[in-house]
């Protein structure tokens, strides 16, 4: 005969009892899936709205860039096609030895048409280019009409007979320049500063 003896294991009294931690537990486990899920899928969102923006920033910084080297480049070829046009017409001038009127309204034309399409920086080299080459002294170049507003002269010699008549000039700034017989007759030197 045997004798009866409890068993080792703690037998549930009812199958509810079991159960409920079961379920419980695969509830949390659920719950921990659904979580880590969605935390995933978060992340995963945010990487790529966080790379879609910053590939548009560098695009868009690329293009102003890119815009920006093809608009001082574009300057840089005007401003070299214009000084080279104006040298060989002006060694043209001088080999004759006399100042030919039709040079003259060329080179009167051509500085006036790029005064419009320059930036400030290159209008002033346009200016010590024309001075240096001594077409704008004694009224020898008419530039009747010019825009050389926000020009800024920085000036590393006097500037005699400088002759700039009828254009205009707001905001001027004449920085260590000499102007001996200067001539700036209907000039509209609105807030200049000599």
């Amino acid at each position: 005969m045997h004798r009866w003896s409890p068993p080792s294991q703690m037998i549930p009294i009812t199958s509810l009892d079991n159960n409920s931690t079961s379920d419980t537990q695969r509830m949390r486990l659920r719950c921990c899936k659904v979580i880590i899920f969605a935390l995933i899928l978060l992340v995963l969102i945010s990487f790529s709205i966080v790379y879609t923006l910053q590939k548009e920033s560098l695009f868009n910084e690329e293009y102003k860039r890119k815009q920006q080297d093809e608009f001082h480049q574009r300057q840089q070829l005007l401003f070299d096609t214009y000084t080279q046009d104006i040298s060989s017409t002006f060694l043209q001038i001088t080999g004759n030895n006399h100042t030919d009127e039709k040079f003259l309204r060329h080179i009167q034309s051509k500085t006036l048409m790029i005064l419009r399409d320059l930036e400030v920086k290159r209008k002033k080299d346009v200016l010590l280019f024309l001075y240096e080459r001594n077409l704008i002294q004694n009224n020898r170049l008419n530039l009747y009409g010019a825009d050389l507003n926000n020009v800024e002269l920085v000036c590393p010699h006097n500037f005699h007979r400088f002759n700039i008549k009828g254009v205009l000039w707001s905001n001027a700034k004449f920085i260590n320049c000499h102007l001996t017989s200067a001539t700036f007759d209907y000039t509209y030197l609105i807030n200049a500063r000599f």
